[in-house]
């Protein structure tokens, strides 16, 4: 009976923890450097993130050998933050900030290289939402 008990309130708790995570799946994102990154030829670029089971992956930064990563949630009141460093033995450490918010995302980005440079972004995002027609081709084609 404690067994049973113990695997259904685990299987609540695992339950409740995904529910409450507003981060999971797609988004696009735009990073935007500061003015001091921006003055040292950084520019914008886009990014998908891809937020799934704990990990996150990013996939301008995976073309760079930055493997996902585990992202720390954190809750208060109706506010949802997460955390996440990328670390790369030749590429440095991105660390990542974001606040989810009930129209998207906002952020900020540091990439620290190896050599203690680093540059700081702007994140701006939403969620990935497929091309609704392009669905609707591809599912006449079938």
């Amino acid at each position: 009976m404690n067994r049973l008990l113990i695997t259904a309130a685990s299987v609540l708790m695992s339950a409740s923890a995904a529910w409450a995570d507003g981060f999971s799946g797609a988004w696009t994102v735009r990073a935007s450097p500061d003015e001091m990154s921006a003055s040292e030829s950084q520019n914008t670029f886009e990014d998908g993130l891809l937020f799934r089971d704990g990990s996150l992956s990013s996939a301008a930064f995976a073309m760079l050998g930055f493997a996902p990563t585990e992202y720390k949630l954190c809750t208060e009141g109706m506010r949802e933050t997460m955390t996440a460093t990328f670390t790369s033995e030749d590429r440095g450490t991105l660390t990542y900030k974001i606040i989810r918010m009930t129209s998207g995302l906002t952020g900020r980005l540091i990439w620290t290289k190896p050599d203690g440079t680093s540059s700081s972004y702007t994140l701006d995002g939403e969620r990935y939402v497929e091309d609704e027609p392009m669905q609707e081709i591809q599912d006449s084609d079938s």
